[in-house]
């Protein structure tokens, strides 16, 4: 959706209408909507790194009768060899599996599946919501006139 259009049609009730500009630049910028970005490995690497996990995984990897066995393999393997690339999405079908498997096989608690989950966890403006990025009031004026 364009600038202009979210502006006339205000499909969430934001309440645009009679609002000055400065008033309508705070609205559409204002950080309120929470979303999930994919988390740069890096970040998850420190956590791991951090929490005991990484250990976790590699004494479950080696222990064939440990029941995290096979998803502590697959997750190291898959940040050995960049398989999810530089980011770790949690919305992906794969990764959720993943986590779970691991938490299921007591290779990570529930609150660490929790505190990889929340990393995602990304505050953004109804602007960027819509892609537009921050909204000048330049932009604003344009799309009103």
């Amino acid at each position: 959706m364009d600038l202009k259009t979210e502006l006339q049609t205000d499909p969430l009730g934001l309440g645009y209408a009679g609002k000055t500009l400065g008033e309508i630049h705070g609205i559409i910028n204002s950080k309120q909507y929470a979303i999930k970005k994919p988390i740069p490995l890096q970040k998850i690497v420190e956590l791991m790194v951090k929490k005991g996990i990484f250990v976790k995984l590699h004494d479950a990897a080696t222990d064939k009768s440990d029941p995290g066995h096979a998803a502590s393999i697959n997750m190291l393997e898959a940040l050995r060899n960049s398989l999810f690339g530089s980011v770790l999405d949690t919305e992906d079908t794969d990764v959720i599996a993943l986590l779970t498997a691991l938490q299921t096989g007591g290779v990570v608690t529930a609150g660490q599946n929790s505190a990889v989950s929340s990393m995602a966890d990304v505050l953004v403006s109804r602007a960027e919501f819509l892609g537009l990025g921050p909204v000048s009031m330049r932009d604003i004026n344009d799309a009103l006139t």
